[in-house]
């Protein structure tokens, strides 16, 4: 056969598919026997391509179903779905994000008890930062059925939280005692590799360390660098910050995602008072240092037995990537208007320490937590794909029925992972199975990518949530 051109290669291995045959064929990189899996029309899978914490939750809510579902993963080092722990509670922006959380923390639970493997931790949660800002979020938990305690008192406050100072004219927000089973810590690995044992066990198959080189969507079929086909019946892409690029293997429209790098970091030394054993997971709006402009920050205590130190972050404060890999949408400037301090967008993706973010987290922990050094014990990166109005893309694509996605999760998918698996599995085989169904509809009206069409891309970012 020569050695034919990318096009032409993949102009004869569709032939080959549509005749449904494994075949031999060359490409640049060499010869390649493709192991190409044939089904019956009715029989053929649902795949979803991509292994964190959405297309793992949206396989195993299908597998639940007894629906057959193949789950294709990159394995990439750099994903939004890695780490040891995340946070997960009811300071959500409304009701819906909050029933959406909770339901989140319901399947958690639901998967532990299903493999024996501990998914998640309740440690409570907390807020700290200035007082009219916790009294305003008083109300909004009491407004969702949340019951907290505020405290101000400085005395009160030093023997509620050695761990922290709190300067006059702040105080701490924290869940009361009935409720402070609704404050998790989210044991990532652990959650991931038990939704992968438990869609096995309910019959799913899964290819892990296969990247997807395209998707024919005339002949529904997907060929990784296995080599390996695979025909669909239907297709759901789940792959975070490379949507937009799967999106052009598969000749579909983009989606105004823009990626950003973002920045956590492990404080030390370990100890007890900044374990999940004393202290809950928390977030904070304060401003650090010198500047007057009010920084989220997020803290997840300290884990025994796993990584050292606590993990601190600071949110959406990242650089804005446009790459081949990490594919901006149209209109990408809107990125500027949020509430990132970038400007411009960088073509590579940093995996060394982001300066103005270790800087803003160094300066709040010797601000604010005098039992950690200010010196981080090490520091990652963390891929958030985020959209013009913050919410979620999840329903189907706009030009084509049979093609789904879940993206977008503006660096929150973790504790509402499981939650758009159920709903994207609802969505994929119409409303069959025994979710709340009131709540699946409110959270695919809420997340559809149909509001991104023009006319209506203009106004979602006029109303956008900074």
């Amino acid at each position: 056969l020569g050695t034919p051109s990318r096009l032409q290669g993949e102009h004869m291995f569709r032939r080959l598919i549509k005749w449904g045959t494994g075949a031999a064929f060359v490409t640049t990189g060499g010869s390649f026997l493709y192991t190409t899996h044939v089904y019956a029309k009715d029989d053929r899978p649902v795949v979803v391509v991509g292994g964190g914490i959405c297309g793992r939750s949206t396989t195993w809510a299908l597998a639940k179903r007894g629906v057959n579902v193949v789950l294709i993963d990159a394995a990439h080092g750099n994903r939004s779905s890695w780490g040891e722990s995340r946070g997960s509670h009811p300071f959500q922006r409304s009701l819906l994000f909050w029933q959406s959380t909770k339901r989140g923390q319901e399947l958690f639970q639901e998967l532990s008890d299903d493999t024996g493997i501990e998914c998640i931790r309740r440690t409570g949660t907390m807020e700290w930062g200035y007082l009219d800002d916790l009294e305003k979020n008083k109300e909004m938990l009491a407004s969702y059925g949340v019951e907290s305690d505020l405290l101000s008192d400085p005395k009160e406050l030093k023997e509620r939280w050695p761990q922290l100072n709190i300067p006059e004219g702040q105080g701490t927000l924290a869940l009361s005692e009935d409720h402070k089973q609704y404050g998790v810590t989210v044991l990532v690995q652990n959650a991931l590799t038990a939704l992968a044992t438990a869609a096995e066990k309910h019959g799913a198959t899964i290819y892990e360390g296969e990247k997807v080189l395209f998707v024919d969507r005339k002949t529904r079929t997907i060929a990784t660098n296995a080599p390996r086909t695979v025909h669909y019946k239907k297709l759901v892409l789940c792959c975070g910050p490379w949507t937009n690029k799967v999106l052009g293997l598969a000749n579909l429209e983009e989606l105004p995602l823009v990626v950003s790098n973002e920045q956590t970091a492990q404080f030390g030394p370990s100890c007890d008072e900044y374990s999940t054993d004393q202290f809950p997971t928390g977030h904070c709006h304060l401003s650090v240092g010198d500047s007057d402009s009010k920084q989220v920050f997020y803290m997840i205590p300290h884990v025994k037995g796993g990584n050292e130190g606590m993990k601190i972050g600071v949110h959406r404060q990242g650089e804005l990537l446009d790459s081949r890999e990490f594919k901006a949408g149209k209109d990408k400037e809107w990125a500027f208007d949020k509430s990132w301090e970038r400007k411009k967008f960088v073509d590579k993706f940093n995996t060394s320490p982001d300066p103005l973010s270790v800087d803003y987290l160094s300066k709040m922990v010797a601000q604010y937590m005098p039992g950690l050094e200010s010196k981080p014990l090490y520091t990652m990166r963390c891929p958030y794909t985020n959209t013009p109005d913050l919410d979620f893309v999840v329903g189907k694509h706009v030009d084509d029925d049979d093609v789904f996605v879940g993206c977008g999760f503006s660096g929150e998918g973790m504790k509402h992972g499981p939650v758009m698996g159920e709903l994207l599995a609802s969505q994929v085989c119409g409303d069959t199975g025994k979710e709340d169904k009131q709540l699946m509809q409110q959270l695919g009206e809420k997340f559809d990518p149909k509001r991104f069409q023009p006319p209506l891309l203009e106004e979602v970012e006029g109303n956008a949530e900074a």
